[in-house]
């Protein structure tokens, strides 16, 4: 992107990322020490990853601090360190994890370890931070040759992010509804070993098939202002333009000693 504005009174800058609204960049998620007006120059050239879509009449949100998702790590290139996802509870295994990673990673960049890496071999890990390093160097090398406002990375298509972040050992069965997906899936499971476990189906029924497993349902359950809890409560949920709101009732939830049970 290229930086278009700064704005101190907002702590933030305005840059163009080849879209009708400008893409806001707030001090925070600019990288380096001291102010605003230090770190940035009109016209500079700098890569920016887009975290908030454009909504109503605000463009999109981006930020400098970059972060690559692999299958088992996120890469933060501009980070230092290694973190480990909090959902592996065990010690010994956190231990093996941060010192596997420490050994592979180069000097000068961050990596979390996603959840998904708990028990694998330092091979499947390996492959995955080389993976995410020759993505880094490509974006990188796109940067210096390309005139901004450019697109230098986007994350995979939705299939490919939809097995990356749901597939695990439990996952019995994956149903697709075209060949093309078929193939893609199954190339996709045999690339991380995963093709022993887990059936691919082509499913062949005359109505779409998020109608024929009801999902349209889920989805539209999903996305209406007001949704129903096990428990007999509801939450209600509104989007405004500054925040989105959360309301939480308990309906016809009476039977709990305490008002957060």
């Amino acid at each position: 992107a290229q930086v278009e504005n700064i704005l101190p009174s907002i702590e933030a800058a305005f840059v163009n990322v080849g879209s009708d609204k400008m893409g806001f960049l707030h001090a925070q998620d600019v990288a380096g020490k001291g102010a605003l007006q230090d770190k940035l120059k009109p016209k500079q050239k700098i890569v920016v990853q887009v975290v908030k879509e454009p909504t109503g009449h605000k463009g999109p949100r981006v930020t400098t601090e970059i972060s690559l998702p692999g299958r088992f790590l996120v890469l933060m290139p501009n980070e230092v360190g290694v973190n480990v996802s909090k959902k592996i509870t065990s010690a010994k295994e956190r231990a093996r994890l941060k010192s596997v990673v420490n050994l592979l990673k180069p000097v000068g960049v961050g990596v979390i370890v996603r959840t998904e890496a708990e028990g694998q071999t330092e091979a499947e890990i390996q492959e995955d931070l080389e993976i995410l390093l020759e993505k880094w160097n490509n974006i990188i090398t796109s940067a210096e040759s390309l005139t901004p406002p450019n697109l230098l990375y986007r994350d995979q298509d939705l299939l490919y992010r939809v097995i990356r972040e749901c597939c695990n050992e439990d996952t019995q069965e994956i149903i697709v509804d075209t060949g093309f997906a078929l193939n893609r899936v199954q190339n996709i499971l045999q690339t991380w070993h995963m093709n022993k476990n887990i059936n691919v189906t082509l499913y062949k029924g005359s109505e779409p098939l998020l109608v024929a497993m009801d999902i349209h349902k889920e989805i539209k359950a999903a996305l209406s202002m007001k949704v129903n809890l096990p428990s007999g409560g509801y939450l209600f949920i509104q989007n405004t333009e500054a925040l989105t709101v959360i309301d939480v009732n308990s309906g016809k939830f009476i039977s709990s000693a305490t008002q957060d049970e």
